[in-house]
């Protein structure tokens, strides 16, 4: 198996190195979706839901919390949104000024 390994690099070459496939611009590209913040993006659905369908979002938040742990986790994304929410005001409010 290391002969035929070694013999196709030979004829192919090594191309192991994926770093190879990108260049130091591409880190530097920017999308569409880099700014929507993942947290505020649930948040914002799970709030959305609630006044749009108040018993699917009941039963929604039960299955999340049925453990203290699921309930616990929840509670942490939607403060961590809250947090991300009020950085971004503060980072629009400094490049407006």
């Amino acid at each position: 198996m290391k002969k035929l390994s070694r013999k196709a690099k030979e004829l192919f070459g090594d191309d192991d190195d994926s770093a190879s496939d990108f260049t130091d611009d591409e880190s530097d590209m920017q999308t569409a979706i880099d700014a929507i913040d993942p947290f505020i993006l649930l948040a914002d659905t799970l709030a959305g839901i609630s006044a749009a369908a108040p018993e699917r979002h009941q039963r929604l938040i039960a299955a999340c919390t049925a453990d203290p742990s699921g309930a616990a986790a929840l509670e942490a994304l939607l403060r961590h949104a809250e947090v991300q929410r009020q950085e971004k005001a503060k980072a629009a409010a400094s490049i407006a000024e």
